[in-house]
């Protein structure tokens, strides 16, 4: 696979990526322990990933009156994924992560953009929760990011409006106080959210006969 010969190049031959082992962080780690991470993820990648790659263009979401039903195989490569602990890679191990260097779980993750970049979707969820863990209280941490970094949760991006776009002076969608005490909520204040949002980058379905897993479409 040129893709793979490629990633092997830039990381052994160009950034030399196993001499990271020698740093305390990564002592656990060796030329070995990286290539087993590329070919898990490569081998999900064909296996769970690519095959229906054209199918979740040609079988749009639907919505049942209650929740937003996606492919079954959508599911099952979310599921994958998360089962690999790539959402956590690069977390410390009592996080339950594998202490990876960021250039090997970057590398890792490219087998499933070329895959299917319309089913890998770890981007987000990965971004929100280092954000709580950088940031976040250890309420925070506990509810949030370490279910995300399980496959629990996913981490979502809701930008454009019909009546925007991607044109940020425009939006109107509003955040306002979800009521008295708003504030003194223990995993941080609450809002409510109003407005429309015509796409919602890495939002979660209900996979059809799967596990419930699903999110309410934005009103």
């Amino acid at each position: 696979m040129k893709l793979r010969h490629t990633i092997d190049f830039l990381l052994n031959d160009w950034l030399r990526t196993a001499e990271l082992a020698q740093r305390e962080r990564f002592s656990e780690h060796s030329r070995e322990t990286f290539d087993a991470v590329l070919d898990t993820c490569e081998r999900i990648a064909r296996e769970k990933f690519a095959p229906f790659n054209r199918l979740i263009d040609i079988e749009e979401p639907r919505f049942d009156g209650e929740k937003v039903i996606l492919p079954q195989a959508t599911h099952d490569a979310a599921l994958a994924y998360a089962e690999s602990g790539m959402l956590s890679a690069a977390q410390d191990y009592e996080n339950g992560g594998m202490q990876l260097p960021y250039s090997v779980e970057a590398a890792a993750n490219a087998f499933f953009a070329c895959a299917s970049v319309g089913i890998s979707s770890g981007m987000l969820t990965t971004g929100n929760a280092n954000l709580l863990m950088v940031h976040g209280t250890p309420a925070q941490k506990e509810a949030f990011a370490k279910n995300e970094f399980s496959g629990r949760f996913s981490g979502t991006m809701c930008l454009s409006e019909p009546q925007a776009g991607s044109s940020l002076s425009d939006i109107t969608t509003r955040a306002v106080p979800d009521g008295a005490g708003f504030e003194a909520d223990a995993l941080g204040p609450r809002y409510r959210l109003k407005g429309n949002k015509m796409w919602i980058s890495s939002g979660k379905g209900r996979a059809a006969a799967g596990p419930d897993s699903s999110h309410r479409p934005d009103r």
